[in-house]
């Protein structure tokens, strides 16, 4: 039995203190199936990518303990269930492969629940395949907005908002980085397939910190690099610098896009107002010190200082669209009829 993490004792107490041992023994069937066994063929299925496995799963679970703070003690056990329950099967679709993995649990799901008990579960199926299909992948209008589809769920003797519950297991999921996600081994000895190294290089060097008290996320990025016979700077022999660097600025807009967009559907969520992020860079042991300011990703903003144009967001509002429009509009109103 692999020991519960803080999140799942506090979720634990809760529900023996509300008399809902029957939930607890269903999460418990549960979290035992996957980790006996999921969780360790995931990484035989998918062994170049990074871990997807059962520390990946607490690593979540610790994420949402966190970013909940104090906002646990409001949390009903039902919903903190629920929240738990979703972050257990998240990518148990991965199994099948990485393609469409979070639609894909639903086998799974009825394998642990048993096929012949699915009246019993059939909210409580609904409410996880849905939270989970909205963590990742595209919306029924192919755009990346999936959570806006989601709605109210009766889940055992409470209203579930599926839309809050999602966006905390994809805000979790999306800051369950680290070197804990990879291998130093295979790293050191160049085992990992070329086109997977960067991302197993990019766990190892994350390292943060989720402060909602300081209304903040806080990421350090430890970076070893060396120098190559062409005079390049590199991570290893198959990743300059240069492009390093690049992949991990536009994971950091993903993060802030995923940071701004899981708030907007989650109350819960709204003390992390900014992302700050250091960067170290090590040569031959070295700290090698650049005297850069850290980069700060926040929701501040400076009225008259922001040089934002609606134009540019909205780019049918230019004058010469709604010029255009107003012509062709004019043109065919009847002679003698005025406006």
């Amino acid at each position: 039995m692999h020991e519960f993490c803080q999140l799942e004792k506090i979720l634990q107490e809760k529900l023996i203190h509300e008399e809902k041992n029957n939930l607890l023994a269903y999460y418990g069937i549960a979290r035992d199936y996957l980790f006996n066994n999921i969780y360790p063929e995931i990484k035989s299925k998918l062994p170049e990518y990074t871990y997807h496995d059962g520390s990946h799963v607490i690593n979540v679970l610790n994420c949402l303990h966190k970013l909940l703070d104090t906002n646990l003690e409001k949390i009903s056990p039902v919903v903190l269930y629920f929240l738990c329950l979703s972050i257990l099967f998240h990518d148990v679709g991965l199994i099948f492969g990485r393609e469409n993995h979070q639609k894909n649990i639903t086998e799974i799901y009825n394998r642990v629940r048993g096929i012949e008990n699915i009246q019993n579960f059939a909210n409580e199926r609904v409410i996880i395949t849905k939270t989970i299909e909205a963590h990742t992948g595209f919306a029924p209008d192919n755009s990346r907005d999936t959570i806006k589809y989601l709605g109210d769920c009766i889940g055992y003797d409470e209203i579930i908002n599926t839309k809050e519950i999602a966006a905390m297991i994809r805000f979790a999921d999306e800051l369950a980085e680290g070197g804990h996600r990879t291998s130093d081994f295979f790293l050191e000895n160049g085992m990992y397939h070329e086109e997977s190294k960067i991302f197993h290089w990019y766990s190892k060097s994350y390292q943060s910190a989720i402060s909602p008290r300081d209304n903040r996320l806080a990421i350090t990025y430890n970076i070893i690099f060396n120098i190559n016979a062409s005079n390049e700077l590199i991570i290893d022999q198959d990743i300059k610098l240069e492009e390093f660097l690049t992949f991990i600025y536009k994971r950091l807009i993903k993060l802030d896009d995923e940071r701004k967009y899981c708030r907007y559907y989650c109350l819960w969520l709204e003390a992390i107002k900014e992302i700050s992020v250091t960067f170290n860079f090590w040569y031959n042991d070295d700290h090698i010190e650049i005297g850069l300011a850290p980069i700060i990703l926040s929701d501040k903003i400076v009225p008259g200082e922001t040089k934002r144009k609606l134009e540019d967001a909205f780019p049918d509002y230019t004058y010469a669209d709604i010029d255009n429009i107003l012509r062709v509009k004019i043109n065919t109103i009847p002679t003698g009829v005025s406006i």
